[in-house]
């Protein structure tokens, strides 16, 4: 059975955030300052005159006691983009979570990528070892149909609550 976690990951993104955020400073990777949306319920989605960040999540499937990131965007101009990568800059050097090089988007413009399952022993699980909310930064690089490359930054935050559960499930 999964846990489907993104679902309530996009809404800690969207639904669960009030307006009326604030922007927090988060230091990523190469020491970078990038100052995103936050509210009291969570992150809020990150846009430009492109794209809308609408997801940053995960699925737990514990049946393979394994965890899959999640992500997702809107293309506001819903031309597909010629590659699409999103890396974990959260600590100090960048993580590739998920490389596509070939990007589909739905007849709504939507684009959603997802990594490999994760098991225990990976290093990208190490947050649900430390007590407290995760506060994640995402660095997504989409190469447009016309050839700019976008580099867009999506906070995300993961609540404390569901860590032990999530353990649980991974057999951490």
């Amino acid at each position: 059975m999964k846990i489907l976690l993104s679902l309530v990951c996009a809404l800690a993104l969207t639904g669960c955030a009030s307006s009326g955020g604030k922007l927090r400073s988060y230091t990523i990777s190469g020491g970078r300052v990038v100052q995103l949306p936050v509210a009291p319920g969570g992150a809020l989605p990150t846009e430009n005159a492109d794209v809308k960040i609408e997801v940053t999540g995960f699925m737990v499937d514990s049946k393979e006691a394994s965890l899959t990131y999640a992500f997702g965007f809107t293309s506001k101009t819903k031309v597909a983009p010629k590659k699409v990568s999103v890396h974990d800059v959260t600590g100090p050097y960048p993580v590739l979570i998920v490389s596509d090089m070939t990007p589909v988007l739905d007849a709504n413009g939507y684009w959603k990528g997802s990594s490999s399952p994760r098991k225990a022993g990976d290093q990208s699980l190490d947050w649900l070892l430390i007590g407290g909310n995760t506060e994640k930064v995402f660095e997504f690089t989409i190469t447009t149909a016309d050839g700019r490359t976008l580099v867009m930054h999506q906070a995300s935050i993961w609540s404390a609550q569901a860590k032990p559960i999530i353990r649980e499930r991974l057999k951490l």
